[in-house]
């Protein structure tokens, strides 16, 4: 059957013309009109206008329909929402292929249910919850949903879904045209969220936890951290913030770069260290100030001393013999209120005196544990704290309780293999974290263990090395003996220095009046006829005896400190004189100020 309007092929049993709109003007395939109607001239197609019309009386809502594999639809409509389809249903019987465009494959009776489920009460596709209308629902009519192509052999097709907005019926459940209008709520069950939705909320969650950790790792970071050196007494390195604090000759000082290069010309009275945070106290008419890189003055002299902020984002000062601290605004964070004060360490806390006592305050300067100790040196990166009582020595934790009791007469630092040189009773041995002997008491003297695993040890003014056995791995044989480094330590023999390897063969034999500890870039300092100079681990002389005063050992970022003619200058690693000798002084503390008073054995 034909549309007498425009001429496209219909169904049999249609009523009306699904393109047109037209339910009038209809003729029969091979018809006289038909074939007058196609060889005229054919108007341009008008959109598609599909107007409601009732059902054709032989078919019911909900009943599926033969396909029309031999109609030619137009290709369905696409947008940005994605459609997923399950797997097409099993079909009934094998499938036949159709011999020509105009001979459809008919399906029997027996592949059609003639008693099919209600919508209703079918599973739902994947990745949608619309409800489907219950069997009965009243067809409506939808202008904007495309016709679907033709379906499968096989597959079932209600003739419902091609002209109402009522759910179409796919393989596996129902579906909802993306532009169809939404069908009325029919239970609570369908104010729920799509499915496809829901499978996002994991990931929802784990984002939500990545960046709770992120926040905790950064608040940690700020508080408890501290990478930056400038407020501990012992600097690894030379140059902070690549500058150095220099004296010219008029008794001013400013900042050099590592060229010797004034960058900050000499206008203050003293000067400090730089800060992580940019900021160095400098002083200027009697009264301690800060100023930034530029030498901006950032916060006016006002406090008696002042020293280097630590990585929390705290300076300690001294206002009228009292200790406080402040922000870098110059803001008080906690008041001048103290006799003494030390800098915060890495665990947030803080030694301050009271009334002659020791205790610690955190960063917003309540008491934590109260004052009770007649000295303290913090140990952060143990998680012990040093204190004295009475003349005795024992360790406290982060809390103030006593780990090891005030009992021992003398102690050395915690090394890397968690153990301490005590002395106890006049003799020296090795205690772990928990106060337990591990090498009994037994020794005239001890060092610390050094990262080569040895440690030197006196006997009857004999020195040798153990192992964390207390095992002799060097018998006693030398008179003095020193912390191996880089593979080497120095040993006194007849007064005279020298070096010895891990087996303790001499590989630089004793001949100088003093040495040094090899630094990390293999380099010792060592003095003949009292000038100093510079050896390798070879015992050839990178830099000549040739200065008044050195300092100690090497930086970490690779300087020495020199003096020569009273003129202070810098060499590096190779030994060049990179800072000539010109400055009147550096501010440098031990081990790298070539003023500190040697030991001579």
């Amino acid at each position: 059957m034909y549309c007498m309007k425009c001429g496209r092929e219909l169904p049999d049993w249609a009523s009306f013309c699904r393109y047109c709109g037209t339910s009038q003007a209809f003729a029969p395939a091979g018809s006289l009109e038909r074939q007058q109607e196609s060889a005229a001239p054919k108007p341009p197609l008008e959109p598609m206008v599909r107007a409601q019309s009732p059902l054709p009386p032989n078919l019911k809502v909900g009943e599926p329909q033969a396909p029309y594999t031999h109609l030619s639809f137009p290709p369905e409509r696409t947008d940005d929402r994605t459609q997923v389809k399950a797997p097409p249903a099993p079909m009934l019987r094998e499938p036949q292929t159709p011999t020509s465009r105009d001979e459809p494959v008919m399906i029997t009776g027996a592949q059609i249910s003639t008693s099919p489920e209600p919508l209703e009460s079918r599973p739902l596709a994947p990745d949608f919850d619309y409800p489907s209308p219950p069997a009965s629902a009243t067809r409506r009519a939808d202008t904007s949903v495309p016709v679907s192509p033709s379906p499968a052999v096989g597959e079932q097709q209600v003739h419902q879904a091609y002209h109402s907005s009522s759910p179409r019926l796919i393989s596996g459940g129902v579906q909802r045209h993306p532009s169809a209008p939404q069908p009325s709520r029919l239970s609570k069950s369908h104010d729920q969220q799509p499915k496809k939705k829901r499978r996002n909320l994991p990931l929802i969650i784990i984002g939500i936890l990545v960046l709770i950790a992120l926040i905790g790792a950064g608040l940690w970071y700020f508080f408890f951290r501290e990478k930056d050196p400038g407020d501990i007494d012992k600097p690894e390195y030379l140059f902070f913030n690549g500058l150095l604090a220099a004296e010219d000759n008029d008794g001013k000082w400013g900042y050099i770069n590592k060229t010797g290069t004034y960058v900050i010309k000499p206008q203050f009275d003293n000067a400090w260290f730089f800060s992580g945070n940019g900021l160095v106290s400098v002083e200027i008419n009697g009264k301690w100030g800060y100023i930034d890189r530029s030498g901006t003055l950032v916060i006016k002299p006002q406090y008696d001393f002042a020293w280097a902020f630590s990585d929390i984002g705290l300076a300690r000062v001294k206002v009228d013999s009292k200790y406080g601290y402040i922000d870098k605004t110059g803001t008080y964070v906690i008041k001048p209120q103290f006799d003494d004060a030390w800098a915060f360490t890495v665990n947030g806390l803080a030694a301050v005196k009271i009334d002659g006592k020791w205790g610690y305050i955190d960063r917003f300067g309540t008491l934590v544990i109260k004052p009770r100790f007649d000295f303290t040196w913090a140990y952060p990166d143990i998680g012990l704290a040093l204190v004295e009582v009475d003349g005795k020595w024992g360790y406290i934790d982060k809390k103030g309780s006593y780990v090891i009791e005030p009992q021992l007469d003398n102690v050395q630092e915690f090394t890397a293999n968690g153990l301490t040189a005590v002395q106890i009773d006049g003799k020296w041995g090795y205690i772990d974290k928990t106060g337990s002997f591990v090498i009994r008491p037994q020794f005239d003297w001890a060092e610390s263990f050094s990262a080569d695993g040895l440690a030197a040890v006196e006997v009857n003014d004999q020195c040798g090395y153990i192992d964390k056995t207390g095992s002799f791995v060097i018998d006693l044989q030398v008179d003095w003996a020193g912390t191996f480094s880089n593979g080497r330590a120095y040993v006194w023999v007849d007064g005279k220095g020298g070096y010895i390897d891990k087996s303790g063969t001499f590989v630089i034999r004793p001949q100088f009046d003093w040495v040094g500890t090899f630094s990390a870039d293999g380099l010792a300092v060592v003095e003949v006829a009292g000038k100093y100079g510079c050896i390798n681990k070879a015992g050839a002389f990178v830099v000549e005896p040739q200065y008044d005063e050195t300092g100690q050992i090497f930086s970490d970022d690779g300087y020495l400190v020199v003096i020569r003619n009273e003129k202070w200058g810098v060499l590096d690693q190779k030994g060049n004189e990179v800072i000539p000798c010109q400055f009147s002084r550096l501010n440098v503390l031990y081990p790298f100020d070539p003023t500190w008073r040697r030991t001579d054995y």
